[in-house]
């Protein structure tokens, strides 16, 4: 996924984080996307929440269905908790 023309983004975020660390994630991903001339990404955010099972990420299967449909090209992950921030995955 290179081409840039439609991209998206994944974040992520831990429990106890907030709008903060949303905004700072979010702030990287346009950073990045400016850097290399492409359109705006639709950004697809989960927050993990202790109480919900490990695998409930509603935002990965939408970005998921998005990808498979051939609505995005290009894929930015941000954040250290992007691809596991629960110890159970």
């Amino acid at each position: 996924m290179t081409n840039g023309k439609r991209p998206a983004a994944y974040l992520c975020i831990a429990p106890g984080r907030g709008a903060a660390t949303i905004a700072g994630h979010k702030h990287a991903i346009y950073q990045a996307v400016r850097q290399r001339g492409w359109p705006e990404p639709t950004v697809y955010l989960d927050q993990d929440n202790p109480g919900w099972p490990a695998d409930h990420r509603p935002a990965l299967a939408m970005l998921s269905a998005a990808i498979s449909a051939g609505r995005c090209d290009t894929l930015l992950l941000a954040g250290l908790g992007t691809t596991s921030s629960n110890p159970r995955t």
